[in-house]
């Protein structure tokens, strides 16, 4: 089965509340390894608040992380479930400085699976 996005308020809610999680500048990745239906593949999450900026702003770094977790995918696969939740202001994030937090997250995930 390949599905990249986690839909679904009951496996968003499961995810927030029971998984391990870790943080690194604006990002919290909240990450479980065995999610029922994803036993060899990934599916992802972003939760970016209204507060954090204009929809355009919000749907620039939705779209910067997905690319992000499928880039890291390729180079590390690991099944299970991510959700990756952003914190502050939109205004004047770039794509590299949560790229760069991002792989701190990713590579954290190794030692929770």
């Amino acid at each position: 089965m390949t599905r990249h996005s986690l839909k679904g308020r009951k496996v968003i809610r499961h995810l927030l509340e029971k998984s391990k999680a870790s943080r690194s500048g604006q990002l919290t990745l909240h990450y479980e390894a065995t999610l029922p239906g994803l036993e060899d593949d990934f599916a992802g999450a972003f939760l970016i608040p209204k507060a954090s900026g204009k929809a355009v702003l919000r749907n620039k770094i939705r779209r910067w992380l997905r690319e992000d977790l499928r880039l890291f995918q390729k180079e590390k696969p690991r099944p299970g479930a991510f959700l990756v939740r952003f914190y502050g202001s939109a205004a004047k994030v770039t794509h590299r400085h949560l790229s760069n937090h991002f792989i701190k997250l990713y590579e954290a995930t190794e030692t929770h699976a």
